[in-house]
């Protein structure tokens, strides 16, 4: 029996594969996730949907902690979302120009947990007023 092997796939387009059954959405600039884990954790949102969002760091090399809690806030806008429960679903390291000693750039994706329906409504108007449909792959 021969097994079939996958095609190599660079980091990125393995940070990007779709795996999400939502569409997602590009926030506008200045839209930045909010962690709650030791330290807190901020970095870029790059898409986000009605199940989770990814988005882009700076932290140690390693992986860093699963959050369970992260908050959307626009820079320059009056948005604040309440705290959304969440879970890691991919945490990678890649090697971007950026490196200063032990940390480096991180790609992260979160799938939102249970949300109450504040929560959802929060979520929803973000993503209709902050951010367009995207149709990356």
């Amino acid at each position: 029996m021969q097994l079939l092997s996958r095609p190599e796939q660079t980091p990125q387009q393995e940070v990007f594969s779709e795996r999400r059954t939502q569409p997602r959405f590009q926030p506008v600039d200045g839209a930045f996730a909010f962690l709650s884990v030791k330290a807190m954790v901020a970095g870029r949102i790059l898409d986000i949907s009605e199940m989770g969002l990814s988005f882009r760091y700076v932290a140690s090399r390693q992986q860093s902690q699963d959050p369970r809690i992260v908050e959307i806030i626009v820079r320059g806008r009056d948005f604040r979302s309440k705290k959304l429960p969440c879970k890691t679903v991919w945490d990678h390291a890649t090697s971007e120009e950026f490196s200063f000693g032990p940390y480096g750039i991180r790609y992260c994706g979160l799938r939102f947990g249970k949300l109450t329906e504040e929560q959802r409504a929060d979520l929803n108007y973000f993503i209709s007023h902050y951010a367009a449909f995207s149709r990356r792959p």
